[in-house]
Order: C-alpha cells, then sequence, then structure tokens
C-alpha cells in the first residue's frame, strides 16, 4: 500500500512514476476497480510480445503513422516511450495484461499532463486480436480510478479520429462528455480527418461512482433472449450467447445491448458494467440482483 501527500506538487509526480493504476492507495476515496486485466510498467523483457501485435496492420487504421515493420521499427518506438517517461517526463505508459492469461493485451498512457491546470490527456492501444471484447472499457475504469481519485486530477480528455466509431462507443459508455470537432485536425496519407474530442471532470467521476446499479427485478430469461435476438438481428441467440462467442457481439453492440437493457428496464448502469455485462446470462443475473 503507497501513502503520498496529495498537496506535495512533487509528491504528486512521483506517484506517476511509483504507482500503478490498479493498485491500492491509503488516500483513495473508492476502492480500484475490479477487472479481468491488469497494468505493468514498461518492460524491454516484453519487447517481443509488444512486437508481435504491433506489426499488424489493422493497429494502425486510427492512427498516422505507418504500420511498424521490422523488430527496429519497435525498439525505436519503446526506446520513445522511455525518453518520455525518464527524461522528459510527459508521458506514462503501462502495458495491460490479462489477470487469466497473462497474455499481452495493449498499452495505456497518460500524456499532457498539467499539475497547475491539474489536467491529463489519455490513451491506449488494444492489440486486435482483442478488439470487440470490451477491454478498451476496462483500461478506462482503471485509468480514471488512477487520474481522479489517486492522482487528485480534476479533467480527464481525449481525442479520436470520427471515424473511429469503436473506440467512441467506448468512450460514451465511459460516461465522457463530447466536446466538439475540431475540423482535418489529423492527416493519414492524403486525407484529412476531423477529431471527436471529449472530456470527464473530477466530479463527475465520483457522482458517477456513487451511483448503484444493483437491479432486483423480477425478469424472466427469455426475455433477454428477445432483447439480445433483436439488437443484433439475429434469431440465433440462446441462454449461452456471449460476447465470446458471437460473432455479432462486439464492442459496438454491446453499447447497444446494455444501453436497451438500461432504457427497458429502467436501470442505472454504471460504465464497468459495460465492459462485464457480457452475456446473456451475465445481464439476466445483474437485472436479479445475484
Amino acid at each position: 500500500m503507497t501513502k503520498i501527500n496529495k498537496d506535495n506538487p512533487l509528491d504528486r509526480a512521483n506517484m506517476l512514476e511509483s504507482i500503478i493504476p490498479g493498485e491500492i492507495c491509503s488516500n483513495t476515496f473508492l476502492q480500484p476497480p475490479k477487472t479481468s486485466i491488469y497494468l505493468t510498467q514498461i518492460s524491454k523483457s516484453d519487447l517481443e510480445e509488444f512486437h508481435n501485435y504491433s506489426i499488424d496492420e489493422k493497429l494502425y487504421d486510427f492512427f498516422e503513422f505507418e504500420p511498424f515493420k521490422t523488430m527496429s521499427d519497435t525498439e525505436a518506438y519503446f526506446q520513445k516511450m522511455q525518453k518520455r517517461m525518464n527524461v522528459e517526463k510527459s508521458h506514462y505508459f503501462w502495458f495491460v495484461r490479462s489477470k487469466d492469461t497473462n497474455n499481452l493485451i495493449g498499452l495505456a498512457s497518460l500524456a499532457n499532463i498539467n499539475f497547475q491546470r491539474n489536467s491529463v490527456e489519455w490513451g491506449q492501444g488494444i492489440n486486435p486480436e482483442y478488439w470487440g471484447q470490451n477491454y478498451n472499457l476496462e483500461i478506462h475504469e482503471l485509468l480514471k480510478h488512477f487520474v481522479f481519485d489517486v492522482l487528485k486530477f480534476n479533467r480527464l480528455y481525449g481525442q479520436t479520429m470520427v471515424t473511429n466509431e469503436r473506440a467512441i462507443a467506448g468512450i460514451k459508455a465511459s460516461g465522457c462528455s463530447f466536446e466538439g470537432i475540431q475540423r482535418q485536425l489529423y492527416k493519414k496519407g492524403a486525407n484529412y480527418i476531423d477529431a471527436w474530442n471529449y472530456s470527464m471532470l473530477a466530479d463527475e467521476y465520483f457522482q458517477q461512482a456513487n451511483l448503484t446499479s444493483q437491479a432486483s427485478l423480477n425478469v424472466k430469461l427469455e426475455d433477454i433472449i428477445e432483447l439480445v435476438s433483436y439488437e443484433l438481428k439475429s434469431e440465433q441467440i440462446s441462454h449461452e450467447t456471449s460476447i465470446f462467442n458471437c460473432r455479432l457481439w462486439d464492442s459496438m453492440s454491446q453499447l447497444n445491448i446494455i444501453i436497451a437493457v438500461a432504457t427497458k428496464y429502467n436501470v442505472q448502469v454504471q460504465p464497468l458494467d459495460y465492459a462485464q455485462l457480457t452475456s446473456v446470462e451475465l445481464i439476466y443475473d445483474f437485472l436479479k440482483g445475484k
């Protein structure tokens, strides 16, 4: 357990280097969210795993730079991350791993850290092999707790290409607010692309965290099957259907399913629930209060 003095600027800066998102700290209001992932300091020992998914061209669909081709490309980027962390102290990076398999899922980051304004920008890159499984939402929850409850910042913000529908769906599910469009901010090849800007404030985070999402309703399993069937436009849905065995059930349709559940049953659904209610049976148990 790590204890920090939030009134000491140097202490607040040092804790970025000494505390990993998800760790328990003595001065927080809330416990870190329970997730299926954990974050670790970036390490050269993980470079081969990092490289294996960094050469996947799908990863760069919404990045401006070209895909890595060789291990030298990955090593150069890794050295750039280390410089930003250890020399410039402008960015902080963590690798994201599965608790079940210990596989490397992706990379999470904080950037443009401003202690005077108490604001910070976040980012992430996920191995395309794990797209559509809502790991982005779990990363969001770990970083939100770290930014607002551990670091005591006031504003968390970010941006993505307006064409990145999957990321925008996850951002909305995380409770962030749309702030506007920056016209033609990105340049990918010969094309200019608008940026979708968003943010969350500390009071919004804590208000959200204090809402209860526990339901206790008289609902039938058949009703949930019908709802999911309608949202996925499929007649092949059963009590065993989940995001892991249904091709139509990805992170974008997940957002629509949970919104439909919240609307139909008039329940409060927390952002982390969006990441965890990933099957017919889990949604049913949630509504029954199990």
